[in-house]
């Protein structure tokens, strides 16, 4: 396979491992957030607090935590396709290879 085409396997890995890292930020960001609001008071969280507070209010406490959720799961498949593609050219490798 290296005759037609050579891929760094362990530098996919790497880079596996900085979408990873943002996964992970990502992750602990939002699980500090949620348990810092639901420490001062678990209503802090919620949009229906928000127009409690004001009617000029603008939901955003609902989308603001799906989209950090949502960009952690992102993140941790991109780190999963990056191995898994890396696993796949090292297969095809050994296949080449005769193995």
């Amino acid at each position: 396979m290296a005759d037609f085409l050579e891929v760094d396997t362990e530098l996919l890995r790497a880079n596996a491992d900085h979408f990873n890292h943002v996964h992970v930020t990502a992750m602990r960001a939002y699980n500090r957030l949620h348990g810092t609001l639901a420490e001062i008071d678990p209503k802090l969280d919620r949009d229906k607090f928000g127009h409690e507070l004001s009617v000029k209010y603008t939901p955003s406490a609902q989308s603001q935590q799906e989209g950090i959720l949502r960009l952690s799961e992102v993140f941790g498949a991109i780190a999963d396709a990056v191995r898994i593609a890396a696993d796949n050219y090292d297969r095809a490798q050994r296949a080449a290879d005769g193995g």
